[in-house]
C-alpha cells in the first residue's frame, strides 16, 4: 500500500472507533486483523467479540480468555485489567505503527513477553523507518502510560484529518 492508501485506512478505522466509542462501546481489540478493506482501499472495523459497553463507573474489565496482549495498554495488562476510551486509543496507537511499518508489533515475542516490555515502559518506537514525520508526535501521545495524557479518538480523527 502507499503512503496515501495506509492514510485512508487509518482515517476509516479513526471513524470507526470515533463512531463505536460515541455508542458508549469501547473495542478492546483494536488490530489490523481486524480491519476489513475493500478494493478502494477503504476500511472498516470487524471483530466485536471483545468489545463492550462502558460501564457507568468509566470503565470495563477483561473477565477471562485469549487476549491481544501485543495491543493491549498497560493499565489493560495489569490486575484490574482496566480498559476504557484511552486504551483504544492506545491499540489504536500500535494500529498505527503496525499499518506504516507493515509489520508485525514485537515480532519474535510471545505475547506474554511483548506485554512484560510494555510493562516495563518499552513500548513500539514511534519513530520507527516507515512512520511519516506528521504522525510520531500522535502515536508517542497514543503510547503515553497515563491514559489520560492519551488522545481522545476525536483527537486522533481530528489529527488524521488535519
Amino acid at each position: 500500500m502507499t503512503i496515501e492508501q495506509k492514510q485512508t485506512v487509518l482515517k476509516d478505522a479513526a471513524a470507526g472507533l470515533l463512531n463505536i466509542h460515541e455508542g458508549q462501546f469501547i473495542h478492546r481489540d483494536m488490530a489490523a486483523r481486524n480491519l476489513l478493506i475493500d478494493d478502494n482501499v477503504h476500511a472498516k472495523i470487524c471483530d466485536f467479540g471483545l468489545c463492550r459497553r462502558m460501564d457507568s463507573y468509566g470503565g470495563s474489565h477483561f473477565e477471562s480468555g485469549v487476549s491481544p496482549l501485543k495491543y493491549m495498554a498497560p493499565e489493560s495488562l495489569s490486575p484490574p485489567h482496566s480498559f476504557s476510551y484511552r486504551s483504544d486509543a492506545y491499540s489504536f496507537g500500535v494500529l498505527m505503527w503496525e499499518t506504516f511499518t507493515e509489520a508485525t508489533p514485537y515480532n519474535g515475542l510471545r505475547g506474554d513477553e511483548a506485554a512484560a516490555l510494555v510493562l516495563e515502559g518499552k513500548c513500539l518506537n514511534a519513530c520507527a523507518e516507515g512512520i511519516p514525520a506528521k504522525y510520531i508526535k500522535l502515536m508517542a501521545r497514543c503510547f503515553s502510560e497515563d491514559p489520560s495524557k492519551r488522545p481522545s479518538m476525536t483527537d486522533i480523527f481530528n489529527s488524521l484529518n488535519a
